[in-house]
C-alpha cells in the first residue's frame, strides 16, 4: 500500500468518452454467480457517437426535428423551420429528455434519448435502442413488438467475465486493472469507484518535485493525463448558495496557457438568464441597434454586458448573446446580442410598442402622396398594427423604421355620399371614364376634399369610384 496512491472518483465526475472503439465496457454485477463482470460495448451494438444537438440559426429543420437550446430539447413542428429560435409557439415545442445512463442502467421512461448506446431496464431485462439519436420514445411495448423493433433485449439478467488483452478468461477478483500501475475497485460504502495509481506511473518525468507533479508529467502510454483531469468536476466546488431551485447556471469552461481546457475557477458558474440591468441597454431607445443586432461595449469584466449562450426577455422581446469580450482593467470589452420579437402584431399593453403607435398617429411627418413616414422608435420590419376601432392599417416596410399605412382615418367615413360631398359626386358622374381612366379631384374648383382609400357608390348608375393617390379617382366597374 506505501507505493499506491489512491485517486477517489465518483462515477459522474469520470471523463465522457467522445468516441467508442474497442476495449470499452459497461460493468455491472452478476447476482447469480457473484461476480463483478463486463459487458463489450461494441458486442451490443455501441460505438455511435451522440449528434450535435445544438440549435443553429443557419440550419434547415424538418418536422420532428431534435435540438437543444437553453439546456432544454425542442422538437420542431413545421418543414423548413430555419432561424426560428426555439420557444413555445408554432415553430417549435419542449420535449421531455429520457434519462441517460450515468452510474447505473435506467429505467425505461417516455422522452427523447440523444445518447447512443441507449441502454434501458425494463421487465427485469436490458433493451438497446436500435434507432439513431435523437429518438423520441412514446410507447415501450408498441415499439418493441414493431416489426423492426425499436428496442432490443441484450440480456434477462446474465453477464461477462473479464478478459486480458488476449482475450483469457481472468479469475473473479474485487479489483479489475485497467493497464499496467491503474486499478478499479467498488467503495459499497462510500458509494465510489476507487482509482488506485502506483507510485511507480507518477514518478519523474521532467524532474519536477517528487511531490509536486504536473499533468504534462504524467503520461499513460503516450496519452497524456492532461487531457482527463481538468474535465474532472467535484460537485462540492460548484457554488449554487445564489440561486433559487430551479434556476440554472452554465459551467463555464475556458483554455489556459498550455492550450488545455479547464473550468474557470473552483467549478465557474454562469447564469443562464443575464444581468436584469440589461433592459435599459437593450431596450427599444437604445440607438445602437442595427436591424436585430446589436453589440454593447464597456465594463465587462463580470459579465455585465452579458456572455455568449445567455437569454434575456423584454417587453415580449427575446434576446440571445451570441459572442463576447470580457475586456481588461484597462481595455472595455464587449457583447453582441440579437433580438427576436415573440409577435409581429403591436400591442397597446407593451410600453415600447404603444411610444411606436403614437408617433404613427402623429400626422406630422407622413408623406402625403407616398403615405410613407421615418419615425425614430425602433421597429421591426415587418410588425404591423390596426386598432380595433378601424382607421389606418400600419405596416413597417425597412429596418430602418419606415411605416407606410393604407385605409382611412379613424375619424373619416370610408364612404362618401351625394350629402356629404354634393359637388364632387356630380363631378364624378359626369367624368366620361371611357376616354379618361381617371377624374381629378378639384378639377372642379368646389370639389369636396376626400381621403385616399374613400369610396363613392353610386346606386343610381351602379358605378363604384374609389379615391388613389395624388387625388385621382377612378371607376371600378363599367
Amino acid at each position: 500500500m506505501a507505493s499506491e496512491k489512491y485517486i477517489l472518483v465518483r462515477p459522474p465526475q469520470l471523463p465522457e468518452l467522445q468516441a467508442i472503439g474497442q476495449g470499452v465496457y459497461l460493468v455491472g454485477y452478476d447476482q447469480q454467480t457473484d461476480r463483478t463482470v463486463k459487458v463489450n460495448v461494441q458486442s451490443i451494438g455501441g460505438g455511435e457517437q451522440a449528434p450535435d444537438l445544438n440549435w443553429r440559426a443557419d440550419t434547415e429543420y424538418n418536422s420532428d426535428s431534435i435540438v437543444e437550446f437553453g439546456l432544454r430539447l425542442w422538437k420542431s413542428l413545421v418543414d423548413n423551420n430555419v432561424g426560428n429560435i426555439p420557444m413555445e409557439g408554432d415553430n417549435w415545442t419542449e420535449v421531455s429528455r429520457a434519462s441517460a445512463a450515468t452510474t447505473s442502467i435506467p429505467n425505461w421512461a417516455a422522452g427523447v434519448y440523444t445518447h447512443s448506446p441507449a441502454l434501458v431496464l425494463r421487465n427485469n431485462a436490458i433493451y438497446r435502442l436500435t434507432r439513431p439519436v435523437p429518438f423520441e420514445s412514446t410507447d415501450f411495448e408498441a415499439e418493441a413488438a414493431a416489426p423492426i423493433p425499436v428496442w432490443t433485449k441484450v440480456s434477462g439478467g446474465g453477464g461477462h467475465i473479464f478478459e486480458d488483452q488476449s482475450g483469457n478468461t481472468l479469475p473473479t477478483r474485487n479489483v479489475a486493472k485497467a493497464g499496467a500501475g491503474i486499478e478499479f475497485e467498488d467503495d459499497a460504502v462510500g458509494e465510489k469507484t476507487v482509482v488506485r495509481a502506483s507510485k511507480n506511473l507518477t514518478d519523474h518525468i521532467d524532474g519536477a518535485d517528487e511531490e509536486k507533479h504536473t499533468s504534462n508529467q504524467i503520461d499513460h502510454g503516450g496519452d497524456k493525463l492532461s487531457s482527463i483531469i481538468p474535465q474532472l468536476v467535484n460537485l462540492a466546488d460548484i457554488d449554487v448558495s445564489d440561486i433559487s431551485v430551479g434556476e440554472k447556471k452554465i459551467i463555464v469552461a475556458e483554455k489556459n496557457a498550455q492550450g488545455d481546457p479547464i473550468f474557470a475557477g473552483g467549478v465557474g458558474l454562469l447564469d443562464v438568464i443575464a444581468n436584469p440591468g440589461l433592459s435599459t441597454l437593450l431596450s427599444e431607445t437604445n440607438p445602437n441597434w442595427v436591424g436585430d443586432e446589436i453589440t454593447l461595449t464597456g465594463n465587462n469584466l463580470e459579465g455585465q454586458l452579458g456572455e455568449n449562450s445567455q437569454f434575456f426577455e423584454l417587453d415580449a422581446d427575446f434576446f440571445l448573446c451570441t459572442s463576447h469580450d470580457n475586456g481588461t482593467t484597462t481595455s472595455n470589452g464587449s457583447a453582441t446580442w440579437k433580438r427576436n420579437r415573440r409577435t409581429d402584431s403591436l400591442s397597446l399593453s407593451i410600453p415600447a410598442h404603444v411610444t411606436i403607435i403614437n408617433q404613427l398617429e402623429t400626422e406630422a411627418g407622413w408623406n402625403a402622396v407616398a403615405q410613407f413616414k421615418q419615425i425614430t422608435a425602433k421597429s421591426k420590419q415587418g410588425s404591423w398594427f390596426r386598432r380595433s376601432s378601424g382607421g389606418y392599417l400600419y405596416m413597417c416596410l425597412d429596418t430602418s423604421n419606415g411605416w407606410t399605412r393604407v385605409g382611412t382615418p379613424p375619424t373619416v367615413d370610408l364612404e362618401i355620399t351625394t350629402t356629404s360631398h354634393p359637388v364632387l359626386t356630380a363631378s364624378l358622374a359626369a367624368h366620361d371614364f371611357t376616354t379618361n381612366r381617371f377624374y381629378v379631384e378639384g378639377t372642379e374648383p368646389a370639389d369636396e376634399p376626400a381621403e385616399q382609400g374613400q369610396e363613392w357608390w353610386d346606386t343610381t348608375n351602379k358605378y363604384v369610384y374609389r379615391r388613389n393617390m395624388d387625388g385621382n379617382w377612378a371607376r371600378l366597374n363599367g
